[in-house]
């Protein structure tokens, strides 16, 4: 069986950061006005179920 969690957080911040001042891929004064969740499976033998019971995004 595959391994759970039952939580977890991502900050995304210091990745924003490190793509508009070290890539410089974006603005350093960029607007985020939108912030999506999915998951990107490359192979799942036999077929797995994924389930998300809870997110919250929070800003500032």
């Amino acid at each position: 069986m595959a391994p759970t969690s039952n939580s977890g957080s991502v900050d995304i911040k210091p990745i924003l950061q490190w793509l508009a001042y070290t890539k410089g891929w974006m603005p350093g004064n960029e607007t985020i006005g939108e912030v999506q969740f999915g998951y990107e499976i490359t192979s799942s033998s036999g077929g797995l179920n994924f389930n998300t019971n809870n997110l919250t995004v929070n800003g500032g």
